[in-house]
């Protein structure tokens, strides 16, 4: 039986996972596709990683990735000094990665907390489930779950972490009556994704 063809985010990171380490640089996924790697339910277009390198310098990430990927900006130096993010789009899928160069504080926690997922045989680093929460947390979304609808479950933090069927009117309403922090609801959401399989 032939080899099954590789699904366009399982070229995508295999095309970031051999550039990446062929330049010896660290990253991860996160974000909507990190969610569904580990088996929740997102809809997306991009990929979103966090790469660490060597004093935060765009161009080694680029030329690293020049073989697979191109700019989506026309100045990139301009760009990343605002928002440290490299703007790519892979060239065989048109996909496009967002690119976030990692920093002093959390990011380096999240990597060393990471699980390396197997998608597809490729290998990818995957922040643990509350981490996950955490970054949408501080990504500072509205955290209330909205209304929910035959088409729509929950919104922000509680829904992107929520596992299929699982209910969170106890926690949507709690989050309305703004009766928690930011951390606690942080906690609770992490708690309710974990114990929700």
């Amino acid at each position: 039986m032939p080899p099954r063809p590789r699904s366009s985010l399982a070229r995508v990171l295999a095309d970031l996972q051999t550039g990446l380490a062929a330049a010896g640089l660290e990253w991860y996924l996160f974000g909507a596709r990190a969610a569904q790697l580990r088996g929740l339910r997102r809809a997306t277009v991009d990929v979103d990683i966090t790469v660490f390198a060597q004093s935060n310098d765009a161009s080694v990430v680029v030329a690293a990735l020049a073989d697979s990927f191109s700019l989506r900006v026309p100045d990139l130096e301009a760009f990343v000094r605002t928002t440290r993010v490299l703007p790519l789009i892979h060239d065989r899928t048109s996909i496009p990665v967002d690119a976030v160069l990692g920093g002093p504080g959390l990011e380096p926690y999240f990597l060393a907390r990471a699980e390396s997922i197997e998608h597809e045989g490729v290998p990818v680093h995957v922040p643990i489930a509350e981490d996950l929460v955490v970054m949408k947390v501080l990504a500072g979304r509205d955290h209330r779950c909205a209304p929910r609808t035959p088409r729509s479950g929950c919104t922000g933090a509680r829904g992107s972490l929520r596992r299929p069927g699982c209910s969170c009117r106890s926690d949507c309403a709690a989050a309305e009556r703004g009766s928690r922090g930011p951390a606690r609801q942080a906690e609770s959401f992490a708690h309710s994704a974990l114990s929700n399989p």
